[in-house]
């Protein structure tokens, strides 16, 4: 029953710079239930964050635009969203 109460989904914005990889996050994420949106894109994280306001933010650190920690300490200092950062690079000081 429908008490009039919204329920809203969680979400999530998804920054790779492989539209593949960005399209397969997205997919699973919505199989689960979170609204995604996505970019390819470094330089549209600020505003895509400020016009979805997500929870979390699944970012890539090696973006050809911009360097993910470079976002990330953008996304700290000015939004209040969490962030997991997926990434193919395996070196120690980045894990």
């Amino acid at each position: 029953m429908n008490t009039g109460s919204a329920i809203t989904e969680t979400k999530v914005l998804v920054v790779d710079d492989d539209e593949r990889m960005c399209r397969m996050v997205c997919a699973l994420l919505s199989k689960e239930g979170f609204s995604t949106r996505h970019t390819t894109r470094a330089a549209e994280v600020p505003m895509l964050v400020r016009q979805i306001e997500p929870e979390l933010v699944v970012l890539d650190l090696l973006m050809p635009d911009c360097h993910g920690y470079v976002l990330i300490r953008e996304l700290r200092a000015h939004f209040d969203c969490s962030i997991i950062v997926l990434s193919g690079n395996d070196k120690p000081v980045d894990k």
